[in-house]
């Protein structure tokens, strides 16, 4: 016995549903922390206004001054603030499945049948169809969604600007979020130029030493997420061997072990002040894809999550579209949709070095 279209139509939507709702996009693979790492401390923003505005602090306007006896306390009056704006952005993906193809994989659909006495086996089709498609479409859109936040937005006008525009390899170019990057307070930290990794007088450690003491610096808190790239992680890596470092790290619910190989999906094992440093393979696919300048694979990133920020308009966070089928065609829809933009409120709380 045929489905109804009607049938057909709620099986996908719940399916959909049942998909997102049992494999959170915020639980996603290990192999993309950084758009993990954004789900992770997002907060969602209002609508009706054009673009993001964060409120950024470049000065102090101090008017302090030592009094003795009767001496004049003077006031000054102080503006110490600059509106920082981020465009949000909107981004979809979606399929449609049209009676022809349903047929054609199994399922019997009439579009004025009663939908009873459905066969098992017609159910079990229905089901795995439409669970491979939800799968699809929600790993098909974070993969993307992930990429475009790693990108500096010049790929599409429409795009939201990503970490390549807010964390510059070349900082105190452009205009970032309606602010001239020619203010050094605006400015991210980088390695000024190619890190070495020569053993011993290689520059790769002094680099990275002196780019975390400027994000402390200007932020008063240190970097609390680090990732990089393939080729800068087994550079490192080599460097602390050919320097003489050894790096163990003892957790004490665990057996004392000493492996080289410590890492685990996009677990390095590697470590710097703390923190590990999270290989990205995602930068692999950036550099096949467009061949950046400085490849992403010889990227590291120091950065400072209080201060950068993804803000997802309130109600349209990575949500379901289920619009009906129309009296101009046969076929069924679904979807996924998000708008909001990705946001900072200090440059200089932030680090990318590179290797040669």
């Amino acid at each position: 016995m045929p489905f109804t279209a009607e049938e057909v139509q709620i099986a996908g939507n719940y399916a959909l549903e049942m998909y997102f709702k049992n494999n959170p996009v915020d639980q996603i693979h290990q192999s993309r922390p950084w758009v993990a790492e954004l789900l992770k401390g997002k907060k969602s923003m209002g609508g009706g206004k054009e673009n993001a505005v964060i409120n950024v602090r470049y000065r102090y306007q101090s008017n302090f001054q030592w009094t003795r006896g009767s001496s004049e306390l003077k006031y000054n009056k102080r503006n110490t603030t600059m509106k920082a704006s981020y465009p949000w952005g909107s981004c979809f993906d979606g399929y449609s499945r049209s009676i022809d193809e349903m047929i054609q994989a199994g399922i019997n659909i009439h579009p004025n049948g009663h939908g009873k006495n459905i066969q098992d086996a017609e159910l079990v089709q229905l089901y795995n169809l439409m669970e491979e498609d939800a799968a699809v479409l929600k790993e098909g859109a974070i993969e993307k969604f992930d990429q475009a936040m790693l990108l500096d937005g010049t790929q599409n006008p429409e795009a939201v600007p990503g970490l390549d525009y807010l964390v510059s390899t070349t900082p105190g170019s452009g205009t970032v979020a309606g602010i001239s990057a020619t203010n050094s307070w605006w400015q991210n930290n980088d390695g000024g130029a190619a890190l070495t990794t020569t053993a011993t007088t290689g520059t790769i450690g002094s680099g990275m030493e002196t780019g975390w003491r400027d994000c402390h610096r200007y932020a008063k808190t240190t970097p609390n997420f680090i990732m990089a790239g393939r080729d800068f992680i087994e550079a490192l890596s080599k460097w602390y061997k050919d320097s003489g470092f050894t790096q163990i790290t003892f957790d004490g619910a665990k057996p004392r072990e000493i492996d080289h190989a410590t890492g685990e999906g996009s677990s390095t094992g590697l470590h710097y002040n703390g923190i590990e440093i999270k290989w990205n393979p995602v930068f692999e696919d950036l550099d096949t894809q467009y061949s950046p300048t400085i490849p992403w694979s010889k990227r590291c990133y120091f950065l400072n999550m209080r201060h950068l920020q993804l803000r997802p308009i309130e109600g349209h966070d990575m949500i379901q579209r289920k619009p009906r089928s129309t009296h101009m065609s046969e076929d069924f829809y679904y979807g996924w949709s998000w708008k909001g933009a990705l946001t900072m409120n200090q440059r200089n709380a932030h680090w990318v070095g590179y290797i040669a």
